[in-house]
């Protein structure tokens, strides 16, 4: 077994731990909270500096300005949609409901920890 085939099982084992500590609700609104905030940002990013930003700026730093607007907009947009999402938190705590929660989220951290690895070793080896 390779050192990265290690890393890769320790990170997968992470994940789903992580997602079994958390639960299916918190772990799936995490992760579409990022995913969407991030397809709103890509969608939201043209629009916003067309319109609110670019007759304020000089032309060359339109560059550093589109960055700063991505980051804010992405964090904007997480915390909003992560909010929303987890605000089913009330029915996972149910009691019937608490056991399937914890197992469904291992299984999508697990999920979430195998996409993780598969991005890192396109990337990186």
């Amino acid at each position: 077994m390779n050192v990265e085939h290690v890393v890769g099982i320790l990170l997968i084992a992470i994940c789903a731990i992580r997602g079994f500590k958390k639960g299916f609700v918190n772990t799936l609104g995490t992760i579409l909270a990022s995913l969407l905030a991030i397809v709103f940002v890509y969608l939201l990013n043209t629009w916003a500096l067309e319109s609110l930003l670019l007759t304020l700026l000089a032309d060359h730093m339109l560059v550093v300005v589109r960055i700063v607007l991505c980051v804010v907009l992405y964090i904007a947009l997480f915390f909003l949609l992560k909010a929303m999402i987890l605000s089913l938190r009330v029915l996972a705590k149910l009691p019937i409901v608490r056991g399937l929660n914890k197992l469904l989220g291992f299984i999508v951290g697990a999920a979430y920890g195998i996409l993780l690895v598969g991005i890192i070793f396109a990337f990186f080896v």
